[in-house]
């Protein structure tokens, strides 16, 4: 029952990413940086699965960048790879920019955005023919010549739309959707709070971060809901309950190295018990914040989300973004059909 729930939620966000809506400042800037970062890891393993499995790059004086894999690949495979990495990451790049000047209070951002669209498209399309070049027509292209090409090309053209990042959001409603993030899925409207959470009257900002309740958090996280995966989560919890459990194993491991090697003479015993204690603790955080992940995506509005999970390392890299910077859920409310 509860994966038939997950499921139908995962299906309505779905369909909700393909819509063209609007973004703003913060989760831009964030996706433009990790694809760029991704891109250019997952085209040092390319080539060196092509070139042995292990390759270093010298991009500028001082820039370094290597890399290991344990794949090995011919070299028409790696321009093949290589193309379609770069036609579906500039793909993304294309889809943020369109809907980040969707935000945009402006009358001519929507067709700016559209431009951008058009242009970062053909520019994709040239990065593409240039990989598959030496196997259309037979054209020489050295690996390296093609990597550093794809590495400044990719740079430079992600480094101008991440400007758009310092573009003004806009406050009010659109015909793109929300302010703020906010969303329309199915029948509802949602509404987010702020990235950062203002201090309530009367409430310190320890309270506001979380901190006042750091205990509270641990508690829950690490103990009373370790098996819960159907309600919600807020970010300080799960960062206030992980800082603690940290903590806490810590000063218990140091306790124990002092402790065991005058209680007990055996060196097996001693081994035993830091291991199990390592193993056990381990176990235990690992599914805890499994749980806390789960509820946390319910608190972003993007439940079933980890399904997505296993499509690496794009999707992870968007599951880690909504974990830790995703902000909870303000308001659920029927869509207004009055204009």
């Amino acid at each position: 029952m509860q994966f038939k729930e997950e499921w139908r939620a995962f299906l309505s966000n779905i369909k909700s990413i393909k819509e063209n809506r609007r973004i703003t400042n913060f989760p831009y800037a964030f996706a433009i940086i990790n694809i760029h970062i991704i891109y250019t890891w997952t085209m040092l393993i390319l080539l060196a699965s092509v070139l042995g499995g292990r390759v270093t790059m010298t991009v500028d004086k001082g820039i370094t960048m290597s890399a290991t894999s344990p794949f090995l690949i011919s070299g028409p495979t790696f321009f093949w790879c290589a193309a379609i990495l770069v036609f579906i990451t500039n793909l993304l790049v294309a889809v943020l920019i369109k809907r980040r000047y969707n935000d945009v209070n402006r009358t001519w951002a929507p067709a700016l955005g559209t431009f951008a669209f058009i242009v970062v498209m053909i520019t994709n399309l040239v990065l593409c023919i240039t990989f598959l070049k030496p196997i259309l027509i037979g054209a020489h292209l050295s690996l390296d010549d093609t990597f550093m090409f794809m590495f400044r090309g990719s740079a430079i053209m992600h480094l101008v739309c991440l400007v758009s990042c310092f573009l003004r959001k806009n406050k009010a409603r659109n015909t793109y959707g929300l302010p703020d993030g906010g969303q329309v899925i199915g029948n509802y409207e949602l509404t987010y709070e702020t990235i950062m959470p203002i201090a309530k009257e009367g409430e310190s900002w320890t309270d506001s971060l979380g901190i006042g309740k750091g205990l509270e958090s641990y508690k829950y996280m690490f103990f009373d809901g370790v098996i819960d995966y159907k309600s919600r989560t807020k970010r300080h919890e799960i960062f206030w309950g992980n800082v603690l459990f940290w903590l806490i194993y810590i000063i218990v491991a140091v306790i124990l190295q002092k402790v065991l090697p005058f209680a007990v003479s055996s060196y097996f015993v001693n081994e035993f018990m830091n291991n199990f204690y390592g193993g056990l603790m381990g176990v235990w955080w690992l599914a805890a914040n499994i749980a806390a992940c789960y509820r946390r995506l319910h608190d972003a509005g993007r439940s079933a989300f980890w399904i997505l999970g296993f499509l690496i390392p794009f999707v992870n890299v968007y599951s880690y973004y909504l974990v830790n910077w995703k902000p909870s859920l303000k308001t659920v409310n029927p869509v207004s059909h009055e204009e």
